[in-house]
């Protein structure tokens, strides 16, 4: 930082100073922008199109739109749309790139959302998430007594409340599920290991087993 102001100074030149705590309180491109207009900046961004263009020519755009269609999976699949999200976001690794991913996101899923709804249709996660909601409300009773889970170590929470709703409505029913934490791979998409790791904390302990 000292060698750069020397080096501004010795030509006579003027220089814009950034710092790390400005960005980490989310107020870096304000802060810029003010700066910069008080040394009499004057901007031109670019439109929309140019910008995507751009993107084009550098080849993100596939990447960027496959890390969209993961986000939008993983979101569908943990049934983000009835939790909490600010509690989500703040106990988060990185709250500031969660929250920036969501905002990325929301317009995407929206968009999503209606397409399939003015389609009459739904998708698999969709289909997930009206069956657990029928089953903890009781309008679908399962008929079977013996409900087994095979590869568990990949089930999201979803997916667990359907299984535990099935298992609920039937009196005597029994559970039994099969994996193993180490094969745990798919955490894209929704999958959570705490519920291999904490499963009697989540099914209890009467009538279920879990197998490694």
């Amino acid at each position: 930082m000292a060698w750069k102001r020397d080096l501004h100074k010795q030509h006579q030149t003027r220089l814009i100073e950034t710092f790390h705590f400005e960005q980490q309180e989310g107020q870096l491109l304000p802060l810029l922008e003010k700066r910069l207009l008080s040394a009499g900046v004057s901007f031109n961004p670019l439109t929309d199109e140019a910008m995507l263009e751009t993107l084009r020519e550098f080849g993100v755009v596939t990447e960027f739109a496959e890390l969209l269609e993961k986000l939008l999976t993983g979101y569908k699949a943990a049934d983000l749309a009835k939790v909490d999200l600010e509690v989500r976001i703040n106990a988060a690794p990185s709250p500031d790139q969660m929250r920036a991913a969501l905002e990325l996101l929301m317009p995407i899923y929206k968009r999503y959302q209606d397409d399939l709804e003015g389609k009459g249709q739904i998708d698999f996660d969709d289909m997930i998430v009206k069956a657990v909601r029928l089953a903890e409300q009781g309008d679908f009773k399962a008929p079977w007594r013996f409900v087994l889970v095979d590869e568990y170590q990949d089930i999201s929470e979803p997916r667990a409340r359907l299984v535990k709703a099935l298992r609920r409505s039937q009196p005597d029913g029994s559970l039994f599920c099969v994996g193993d934490d180490w094969q745990s791979i798919y955490r894209f998409a929704g999958s959570d290991i705490r519920l291999t790791s904490q499963f009697e904390a989540f099914f209890g302990a009467d009538r279920h087993q879990c197998a490694g």
